[in-house]
C-alpha cells in the first residue's frame, strides 16, 4: 500500500500573443509544482492539494506540513475550525528566506480553486489549475482549453510548456525513497536515499528531502559569491558578503538536520550523497570561467 508518492516539477509556461504580429515577447509564468494527495489508513484518497512555490525546497516544505497536518488531525478543509495555512506557511520559513528571498510566494489549491496564497504569483497558474481539476488532469488537454479560454475573451495566443522532474518521493510501508535530479554546473546529475526504518513519519522524509534541495540552492549561491569576492566585484561590506555568511550558517543548520536523520533512520545512498564543498567549488569555478570569457 502506498502512504504517500509525488514529485517536485519545474514548470515554465511562454503565452505567445499570434495578435501581435511577432514583436512582442512571450509572458512566462514559472513555479515549481507538487500535488498533494493525502491518504487514510485503507490507502485511499481523501483530498488531494496542488502546491506551487516561488523555490523548489519551500514546495516540498510545504507539502510536508500538510502531510503531517493530515496525519495528526485527518482532513484539512472539512474541520470544524478553519485551517490555519498562513501559520503553516510562517513556519517553513527560517530567517535566512525572510532576509533574503523577498520574492517568495506560495499558491495552493483544491479541486481547481485557490484556497491559498502568499506572495504574488502569475495569475495564469489559477486559470491551468482550474482547467487542469475539470479536464482529468491532462496538461496537453489543460493547454487546449486554455488557448481556447483567451480565444473566448478575443486573444489570440499559443501556450508552449516546458517542465523537468527535480525530485521523487514514494513512501511504502516497508520503506521510504526519494530520488533527486540535480543539475550541477553545466552538468545534469541523480542521486537517491533509502529508508528502511519502520519508525520513519513521512513528513520527515519529505522534510529531508527539502533540507537536500536547499543546501544543493546553497552550495550555488556561496560558491558564486566566492567567485565574486575573488574577483573583487563585491566586498565583505556589501550586502552580497552578508548574504554568505547567513547562507553558510543556514548551510550548517540544514547539515545538522540531515546528519540527525542519518543517525536516527540510516538512509542508504546510491550512488553518494553530494559532497557539498565539491558543488560550491563547481559554482566558483564557473563564475570564474564566465568572467574569463570575451
Amino acid at each position: 500500500m502506498t502512504v504517500f508518492d509525488t514529485s517536485l516539477l519545474r514548470e515554465k509556461f511562454y503565452i505567445i500573443n499570434l495578435d501581435s504580429a511577432g514583436n512582442a515577447a512571450p509572458i512566462i509564468a514559472t513555479s515549481n509544482r507538487m500535488v498533494c494527495a493525502l491518504r487514510n489508513h485503507k490507502g485511499e484518497i481523501e483530498e488531494t492539494f496542488i502546491i506551487r512555490t516561488h523555490n523548489m525546497h519551500s514546495c516540498i516544505r510545504f507539502v510536508s506540513r500538510l502531510v503531517q497536518a493530515y496525519n495528526t488531525g485527518g482532513a484539512l478543509m472539512n474541520r470544524q475550525t478553519k485551517y490555519d495555512w498562513d501559520g503553516l506557511w510562517q513556519s517553513i520559513f527560517n530567517d535566512f528566506e525572510r532576509l533574503h528571498n523577498p520574492l517568495h510566494w506560495a499558491a495552493v489549491y483544491h479541486k481547481g480553486k485557490l484556497v491559498f496564497s502568499k506572495g504574488d504569483h502569475h495569475a495564469f497558474l489559477d486559470m491551468i489549475e482550474k482547467i487542469d481539476y475539470t479536464s482529468d488532469r491532462d496538461y496537453d488537454h489543460s493547454k487546449a482549453l486554455a488557448e481556447k479560454a483567451f480565444l473566448d475573451t478575443g486573444k489570440t495566443v499559443r501556450i508552449d510548456y516546458k517542465s523537468s522532474v527535480a525530485c521523487i518521493i514514494d513512501i511504502e510501508p516497508k520503506g521510504s525513497r526519494v530520488g533527486f535530479i540535480l543539475r550541477d554546473v553545466g552538468q545534469t546529475g541523480t542521486f537517491n536515499f533509502k529508508i528502511l526504518n519502520s519508525a520513519l513519519r513521512p513528513h520527515t522524509c519529505i522534510s529531508a528531502a527539502a533540507a537536500f534541495l536547499e543546501i544543493i540552492q546553497l552550495c550555488f549561491l556561496i560558491g558564486t559569491t566566492r567567485g565574486k569576492l575573488q574577483v573583487k566585484l563585491i566586498n565583505k561590506h556589501s550586502d552580497e558578503f552578508k548574504r554568505l555568511q547567513n547562507a553558510m550558517r543556514r548551510k550548517m543548520q540544514l547539515m545538522s538536520e540531515i546528519s540527525i536523520l542519518e543517525s536516527n533512520y540510516g538512509p542508504r545512498y546510491r550512488p553518494e550523497k553530494p559532497d557539498f564543498d565539491v558543488l560550491i567549488e563547481n559554482a566558483k569555478s564557473a563564475f570564474l570561467e564566465s568572467q574569463e570569457t570575451p
